[in-house]
């Protein structure tokens, strides 16, 4: 989930069970992780002998592909997707 803004707000709220977020939009990335993963500086081309596609320049940057990483494990554990999610995504 990318927030437009109020990140903290919204995570504090959900830690403590409180407030609202909605999704606008949902993008299935799910092909992606057959060619390319993570590894906690860098994207790397799985299938091009581990070619860097990506350096990780900032903070912004390592938490996306943290997230990636994350998407990753969801999508071998469907169970834990939202239905509107696993709709969208064909993932159910």
């Amino acid at each position: 989930m990318i927030c437009g803004g109020g990140n903290h707000s919204q995570f504090s709220a959900k830690l403590k069970l409180e407030g609202e977020s909605h999704i606008s939009q949902i993008i299935d990335i799910s092909n992606l992780y057959s060619g390319l993963e993570f590894d906690g500086v860098n994207f790397i081309d799985i299938n091009n002998k581990n070619e860097i596609v990506k350096s990780c320049d900032n903070e912004g940057e390592i938490i996306i592909g943290t997230l990636f990483e994350i998407g990753r494990l969801l999508v071998k554990h469907k169970v834990y997707f939202d239905n509107k999610i696993k709709k969208a995504t064909k993932n159910d």
